[in-house]
């Protein structure tokens, strides 16, 4: 048959048979994107002995559970066969033609790390929150204790992520929109919306628009002819929208401050269009990753222990002063007047735990979100083209969707520790004799002293990792010049050891411990805070050394 648009709709079928069918020419033109069979999380589904042919999309039998599709002919309709996230499926013989008669050698399966438990997006329509099924995460055919950790008194957690993938020209996919701070742009972009002069209220900082799609938050970019709204109007705003209204205003706060109106003073015909903010603001309580210091930074105000490349932390919710400082979220870090939407645990007892078992749950505020909100497919894809190239991102890329995980965070432990001496800076000692085993001459270690140990079978130690020691006999770091100082250590070098394969030695450098850039120890700091007892040498006998361990146990895409 030829039909106008797309062909056959049937999300989430049971027993859906097609057979000895015809669905061809959907007539329109290949800016829109228009599947012949679109029946995505069904179950039972058997499409066989058909020709599907001139779609902008493709047969689309993704998240299928049990199903067969053979003896199709597929011809100028996107990838051709789509099965990504598809369990039990027989997907060929089948013949796969694209639009310039090349041959397709096998069913579009999306092939990236994200498919693993794919979520229909559909499964958000009906009101309330979403229930995720429970899961549970082996390895090696082994439950896995989901509440294990090598620290008694620390919890391990399960931390759910969403990202946005792109997918890059030569295939591979990764993250994007992961980054924020006072900066960084965000991702927000849209058509200009064009008004009249009587849309605009003169006398206040109003104008009417019916019918936009202007986000209330959003940067926006007000264009006339020679500021003909008033001296010096034309430029960049933050949206209140109130209904049809949108005002306008000089700076704005997530959620909901705003600050100093910009009055408008004549009438005058013009455009609104929403462009990327010139900042996106931390999240409460949210874990970050320092990528760049920038200047004159807070980080210690802000939840860091130093402030550093490479430094994770919390945020505590003090306002961020600075310039030019970027972390990573290591996930979506959401819009200037929008978070990411959040995935929430659902309580397990220990006893579930234990046998590895989890659920996760949506609310319905950040289903909406997901499915027609800011953060839908149109809404994101439309974001994400009108950046490609010159804007930002590479040129052939492509917003693939939105990926979900979930990953345990604990605790754990990578070796013993048998034996520790601390290192510390000594003005004019030999760069090669060490005067009593814990001296040197090496400025590095002026204002960060190493303790540097002696590891017995370390498992998965690696430079740059951040550090705990727990029960090592005599360490001690406290007293004097050392305890009003924020610790933060992370191993900066790793030896192996002449004849002894199963131990190492391991340098752990605990940085701005004795003073730092903007007030450096005096020369003889370190040598005065082994005499004081401030730093106790280690003694040989029991004790760990750990490390955060975040591994992801389960993911998909939200598609």
């Amino acid at each position: 048959m030829n039909v106008i648009g797309g062909g056959i709709y049937a999300n989430s079928p049971k027993n859906l048979r097609i057979s000895t069918s015809e669905i061809r020419n959907s007539g329109v033109s290949d800016v829109n994107v228009f599947s012949p069979l679109y029946a995505s999380d069904g179950l039972s589904t058997i499409v066989t002995s058909s020709r599907f042919e001139n779609y902008t999309d493709s047969v689309d039998l993704s998240v299928t559970t049990e199903g067969m599709a053979a003896n199709n002919i597929v011809k100028a309709c996107g990838s051709g066969l789509l099965i990504a996230g598809s369990t039990f499926m027989v997907s060929s013989p089948n013949v796969l033609i694209g639009a310039a008669n090349e041959f397709l050698s096998s069913p579009d399966i999306l092939n990236t790390e994200y498919d693993s438990i794919n979520i229909p997006l559909d499964r958000f329509i009906d009101a309330g929150e979403y229930l995720s099924s429970s899961h549970a995460y082996q390895e090696n055919g082994e439950a896995f204790d989901l509440t294990k950790t090598s620290i008694s008194t620390v919890d391990g957690e399960l931390v759910y992520r969403l990202n946005l993938i792109q997918q890059l020209s030569n295939g591979s996919t990764l993250p994007y929109a992961v980054d924020a701070g006072p900066n960084v742009v965000d991702i927000q972009t849209g058509p200009s919306m064009s008004f009249v002069d009587s849309n605009v209220n003169t006398g206040t900082n109003r104008i009417t628009i019916t019918d936009h799609t202007i986000p209330n938050g959003s940067r926006i970019r007000l264009a006339t002819v020679s500021n003909a709204l008033g001296a010096g109007t034309d430029g960049d705003y933050f949206a209140k929208v109130i209904g049809n209204e949108v005002e306008l205003y000089a700076s704005y706060t997530a959620p909901s401050t705003f600050g100093s109106q910009q009055g408008l003073s004549s009438q005058g015909s013009g455009t609104l269009q929403i462009v990327p903010a010139p900042s996106i603001p931390l999240v409460l309580n949210k874990r970050y990753i320092i990528k760049n210091v920038g200047t004159s930074m807070n980080w210690t105000s802000i939840g860091a222990k130093i402030g550093m490349v490479g430094e994770y932390f919390k945020y505590n919710g003090t306002a961020v002063t600075g310039t030019n400082g970027i972390v990573s979220a290591e996930d979506f870090v959401g819009l200037n007047n929008q978070v990411s939407p959040i995935i929430t645990d659902v309580s397990k007892t220990p006893e579930e735990k234990a046998l590895g078992q989890f659920q996760f749950k949506l609310t319905d505020i950040n289903k909406a979100l997901l499915y027609t909100g800011a953060f839908s497919p149109s809404q994101l894809q439309q974001k994400y083209d009108a950046k490609v190239g010159t804007a930002g991102y590479p040129t052939g890329s492509k917003h693939l969707g939105v990926a979900w995980s979930a990953s345990y965070r604990y605790f754990a432990s990578v070796g013993t520790i048998a034996s520790g001496e601390w290192y510390v800076y000594k003005a004019g000692a030999s760069p090669t004799t060490v005067t009593g085993g814990i001296t040197l001459n090496d400025t590095s270690l002026k204002n960060s002293p190493q303790y540097r140990m002696v590891v017995n079978n370390p498992i998965n130690i690696t430079q740059g990792m951040e550090i705990e020691l727990n029960a090592h006999s005599g360490f001690i770091i406290s007293g004097g010049n050392v305890s009003g100082n924020p610790i933060y250590a992370q191993i900066t070098d790793i030896q192996t050891i002449t004849d002894q394969p199963t131990k190492k030695n391991v340098f752990l450098t605990f940085y701005n411990l004795l003073g730092d850039a903007s007030s450096p120890a005096a020369d003889g700091a370190g040598e005065a805070a082994l005499a004081a007892g401030n730093l106790v040498k280690g003694t040989n006998g029991t004790g760990t050394i750990n490390t955060v361990d975040d591994f992801v146990i389960a993911q998909g895409l939200i598609k």
